[in-house]
Formats: C-alpha cells, structure tokens, sequence
C-alpha cells in the first residue's frame, strides 16, 4: 500500500512539472510569434502616419516586428458589400466529389452538386489568392454578396492581413 502511493505521489510531481514545463514552453512560442497586440498597432499607426492618405499596401519593412518576422508589406482591405464571393471547382476539375451523384438527382457531376459535402470545392472572396482564377470560372456560382477587398478608399473600418498570421483589426 505504501508503494502504491509513494508512486501516486511521483507521478503526480512529474505531471505538475510537464504541465508546468508545457505551459513556460508555450509562453515563450507564443510571445516570440507575436508582438503585444498595443505594439504591433502602435508600429502600424506609424506607418500609417508617415503614408499620404490612405495606401493599398503599406510598406512595413521599417518597423522592427514586421521586419524581424520578414514581413515588408501588408494589404489594406475595406469591406465592399457588392463584392461577389464564389463557390467553384476544387482541384478534381468537378462539382462535388468526381464521379459522384452528390444529389442523387441521376446525374454525376451536374452543376447543382458544386460545393456538396465531402468535395474539394472551393468557397473564395476577393481577399483570398485564387479568387480570379475561380470567378473566371464558367463552373462557378456567386453564392453570396459582401467581403473585404484590397483597396486604398478611406475607410474607419479598413483591416490589414499578413498571410502567415491572419487579419490585423486596428
């Protein structure tokens, strides 16, 4: 009996340690991804600043954050709610799943069965990389109107993406 808990005891301690260990690591991963979100706004407001009205794309280059993670510029986005966002084809060249009767309506591969569940279509808005390459597409839909769009028009809600980390809301 007294084993037994001597060793519910260790590994208790061991636990709490790799807890504990984890959680320091995951600290300092986090920490060094990003900055403080007051700094990355305050480097952002500088470039801003130093711009001539409102730019498309800002060259970050100079701030200290952006160029330690290699980032030289960002794209400024404006939300537009004519934007069309598309549903097209995934890589198999078909709607839905290749082969498939998606809809069970007889027909493999019918335009009705773009975006079916399971298929490697694509859901794209103008801030997404292969938006033109879809929306030339004679195999896409326009499924929805609204989406954030590159642009250099004023606006008190404009966003900046870095593609590696995600959206930056000033």
């Amino acid at each position: 009996m007294r084993w037994c808990l001597i060793l519910v005891a260790l590994l208790l301690v061991i636990g709490a340690g790799v807890r504990l260990a984890t959680l320091t690591l995951g600290r300092q991963a986090s920490s060094s991804a990003a900055p403080d979100r007051s700094e990355l706004l305050a480097q952002l407001r500088t470039v801003q600043q130093s711009q001539h009205g409102p730019q498309a794309v800002l060259d970050v280059s100079s701030q200290p954050w952006f160029a330690t993670q290699g980032i030289r510029q960002l794209q400024r986005f404006v939300f537009d709610p004519e934007a069309a966002v598309y549903l097209g084809v995934g890589d198999d060249g078909a709607p839905g799943q290749a082969g498939l009767d998606d809809n069970a309506n007889g027909i493999p591969d019918d335009p009705s069965e773009i975006g079916a569940v399971g298929s490697d279509d694509t859901c794209v808005s103008p801030a997404d990389d292969h938006y033109l390459a879809v929306q030339q597409s004679s195999q896409s839909v326009v499924v929805s109107r609204g989406a954030w769009v590159a642009s250099n028009a004023p606006s008190e809600s404009a966003r900046y993406r870095i593609p590696s980390l995600g959206w930056i809301l000033p």
